[in-house]
């Protein structure tokens, strides 16, 4: 992959790293006074352009209650935010143990760690990225996966070759369920602000797909 613009990969990377802090845990002061100042999310999820103000974002105790709303506290607004939920199916065999249901399995699908999971973390691994000590979170959690993506954004300006790697993860995991995922955090009713944080997800994952179908696979990893 021709390299034009070294900074593009650290600013896409930078992006990422940042929605990657906001779904990892809850947030505290410092990210809330990022965004107060610079309205990263706004400006992504199109906010700016409609009018909003970074004076909009609400205290840090709200901001809380919604992130545990969404992530933490099982109820109508929880939105899962692992890869196997979205993609993983399994199939329950009933033979020989005496139960009835289905002769051809039942299918079952919607839960963690499916084959999924250990899949991203040997990509992980493979690319020398050790989860955190005490990570509370699967592999496949959203901020997990786009941190490692972000990281190999911003390598792409030492190492060219960490194009070709964040392209195939990002078209084989990120872009294969990340739109969903961010589509139900837009629509989950009753959200004060981190409604914006799903649309700024949408729009960094259609960004992120149009950069790379900009970019000919068969041009790897050379530097102009």
């Amino acid at each position: 992959m021709t390299i034009e613009h070294e900074t593009e990969w650290s600013d896409r990377g930078g992006q990422c790293l940042y929605l990657a802090r906001w779904l990892a845990k809850p947030p505290d002061e410092e990210l809330r006074r990022i965004e107060a100042e610079q309205a990263l999310l706004m400006c992504l999820g199109g906010d700016a352009q409609d009018g909003a103000s970074p004076a909009d974002i609400p205290p840090l105790e709200e901001l809380q209650v919604e992130h545990a709303a969404l992530f933490a506290a099982p109820g109508p607004r929880f939105v899962s935010a692992c890869e196997s939920v979205y993609r993983d199916k399994f199939t329950i065999d009933f033979t020989g143990c005496g139960l009835a249901g289905p002769s051809k399995g039942m299918p079952v699908e919607g839960l963690l760690w499916g084959p999924t999971t250990p899949r991203v973390l040997e990509t992980y691994r493979a690319q020398g990225w050790d989860l955190p000590d005490r990570c509370a979170h699967p592999p496949d959690h959203i901020a997990l996966e786009l941190e490692f993506y972000g990281r190999l954004l911003v390598r792409v300006e030492s190492d060219p070759a960490a194009a070709d790697r964040a392209r195939e993860f990002f078209l084989a995991h990120l872009d294969a369920w990340a739109p969903t995922f961010f589509r139900k955090v837009a629509e989950t009713p009753g959200l004060v602000f981190l409604q914006r944080l799903g649309l700024a997800g949408l729009r960094w994952c259609d960004a992120e797909r149009g950069a790379w179908a900009a970019v000919p696979v068969e041009s790897s990893a050379g530097r102009s």
